[in-house]
Formats: C-alpha cells, sequence, structure tokens
C-alpha cells in the first residue's frame, strides 16, 4: 500500500524572516509617510508665511500709493503737518516704523456724510511682545484725522504744526498684518534712484537708519523720497513655535532675532540663530514708488 507525502511547509527559520521583512517593510513605509507628512506640514507653514508677508507688502503699497503731497507754505508762513515719516521704532529694538497720511474714503459708521476730510493716518511698525516680534498696521480714520488737525488751528484759523505723536499716536485700530515679521527697513531714494542718506551715525558715516521726516515747515530739508524700498524677515510659525520654546523666560530673547545685528554675539544666541531661525528665514522687499 502506497502512502501520500505530505505537501512540503515554511520552517519556523523562514516564517520568522519573511515576518522581520515584512516588519522592516512597514516600518520603512510609516517612516515614510512621517516624513511626508513633516514635509508638506513644513511646507504649508512656508506658504502662510509668504501669503501673510506678501498681502503686508501689498497694504502697504496700497496705502502708500495715495499717499498726500503737502506742499510747503508761502514765505513767512507757519508750519503745518508731518505728512510722511521714516522713524525709529517704538520698542527701541532696532527696527523702523513707517508714518504717513494717504487719501483714502473712510469713515466709521454712523459719522455725518460731510466730516471736511477724506485724509487718514496710518503707521506700520514691529512690535516685541511674549518673546516675538509681528508687523502691526496701525490706522486713524478720516473722522479722527480730521479732529485731530483741526485740534491745531489758531485763532486766525492757520494750522500750526501737527506733529508725528499726535497723528500716529492715541486712539485707533491697530491690526496685526502678520506674525513673525521682524527686521523692518525702509530706504529712501530720490528721483535719481539714489539712495538718501539721512544722516552721519556715531562714526560719522552716512546712514539710512535715522529717522526722516517730511514737512512743509519753513526749516525742512527733507523732500519727498521718489521712491521706498521695504524690507523685513519672517519665520514659519513652526519655526517660531520651536524658537519661542527654546528662549522661554529670557527678557532679552530679541537678541537672538537681531544676531545679524550684533558684532559680538554670545555662543547661545549665535547656535540658537544658527539653528532655528537662519534655515527657517525667509526675506521679503517691495519697491513704492512715491511720486
Amino acid at each position: 500500500m502506497r502512502t501520500r507525502k505530505s505537501p512540503n511547509g515554511f520552517t519556523i527559520v523562514e516564517l520568522l524572516i519573511a515576518a522581520t521583512i515584512t516588519v522592516g517593510i512597514v516600518v520603512l513605509l510609516g517612516s515614510m509617510f512621517g516624513s511626508l507628512g513633516k514635509t508638506t506640514s513644513r511646507a504649508n507653514q512656508r506658504i502662510d508665511t509668504f501669503r501673510d508677508a506678501r498681502a503686508a507688502l501689498q497694504t502697504m503699497s496700497r496705502d502708500l500709493a495715495n499717499l498726500v503731497h503737502v506742499q510747503p507754505p508761502i514765505a513767512g508762513g507757519s508750519a503745518q503737518i508731518a505728512y510722511f515719516a521714516i522713524d525709529t521704532d517704538l520698542g527701541g529694538t532696532d527696527v523702523r516704523q513707517i508714518d504717513g497720511l494717504i487719501s483714502l474714503k473712510n469713515q466709521p459708521s454712523g459719522s455725518p456724510s460731510r466730516i471736511g476730510s477724506d485724509v487718514c493716518a496710518v503707521r506700520y511698525y514691529c512690535t516685541w511682545a511674549n518673546n516675538a516680534y509681528s508687523l502691526h498696521r496701525y490706522f486713524r480714520d478720516s473722522s479722527q484725522t480730521f479732529q485731530t488737525l483741526q485740534k491745531n488751528l489758531s485763532a486766525t484759523g492757520s494750522l500750526n504744526y501737527t506733529n508725528l505723536g499726535s497723528l500716529y499716536g492715541g486712539t485707533g485700530s491697530d491690526d496685526v498684518l502678520a506674525a513673525y515679521v521682524w527686521n523692518l527697513q525702509v530706504v529712501a531714494y530720490d528721483q535719481n534712484g539714489n539712495i538718501i542718506q539721512q544722516t552721519s551715525d556715531v562714526f560719522g558715516q552716512p546712514t539710512t537708519r535715522a529717522p526722516y521726516v517730511c514737512d512743509p515747515s519753513g526749516t525742512s530739508t527733507n523732500a519727498l523720497p521718489s521712491a521706498i524700498e521695504i524690507t523685513f524677515d519672517a519665520i514659519s510659525t513652526e519655526a517660531a513655535r520651536t524658537l519661542l520654546s527654546a528662549t522661554s523666560g529670557r527678557g532679552d530673547a530679541y537678541n537672538v532675532w537681531h544676531i545679524t545685528d550684533n558684532a559680538n554675539p554670545n555662543s547661545t544666541d549665535k547656535l540658537l540663530f544658527q539653528r532655528l531661525i537662519q534655515p527657517n528665514m525667509y526675506h521679503f522687499r517691495t519697491r513704492i514708488d512715491l511720486h
């Protein structure tokens, strides 16, 4: 009587090898999908950064393209108004701010149909809060701006000088245009395309970083620039969160953000900048014609 041979099966060793290979493939695929997810997240963060920064540049360009040009008074007349300025920043952390009067039909709800002006005051600046920078737009509507100018009318009806603090301070809305934006810089150009050197620094060298105010006073020598170039830096939300965690509790964390302005940074600040900011930093630039 013949017996049937049982079919050959897998040995335990073969099963273990197959299982190991399967686990390896699963781990590899998981790692690939995880890496893909992180890459997608970083790409989305970059997209958000570009979107907010570009929107901020577009808002600046739109506003300053409608800049009001105030003519100098006649000989012997009094100063009138500071209508454009590139000034030092509000917080003393080495960034600029831009002030300007712009022509814009804007009235708060409930205002009379005629309020005497369509001139609004606007200011752009970076501020330091909660260990991070952000770009802001201060806006004073036409009603508030007109009321400010009215306060400077003399008894004879002439307009006394209205300074930066009166026009671009006090009440008003203050919107955040973009988070994690810093190093706002503004360079002015004359009609020949040359940089307007505003003054000299402590070493006697020409600089563009000093305040530059355009007003029609009898002593003012600052003409309105033909164009200005606005630049600033930005990092993504993800990179900023990592940086905030690394600098938590520090009162001088802005030194890390401004490492390029510091000739002798300490090793910790320099390392943080090189590891967390520099690889994730984006530089934005726009040029606006004012004439």
